[in-house]
């Protein structure tokens, strides 16, 4: 069985990536913030950076296959 890892991450759109960034900004936590609410936002950046991470690495396969004149 292959890996999640391993496998390629379906096409994901600019619209979206930037959707998600509005909605889940990189910040500080907040001094009144809880821990776990500090644990809940972090993952859901982790998940935001992971993405764009994928979508950047898409563009740029979508780029070097561009065959020349």
């Amino acid at each position: 069985m292959e890996r999640p890892e391993t496998r390629p991450f379906p096409p994901l759109n600019e619209e979206v990536i930037t959707e998600l960034d509005l909605r889940f900004p990189d910040r500080c936590p907040r001094m009144d913030e809880s821990d776990r609410a500090i644990w809940h936002y972090a993952g859901q950046r982790s998940v935001v950076e992971f993405l764009k991470k994928v979508y950047l690495k898409q563009v740029e396969s979508r780029f070097n296959n561009v065959q020349g004149p």
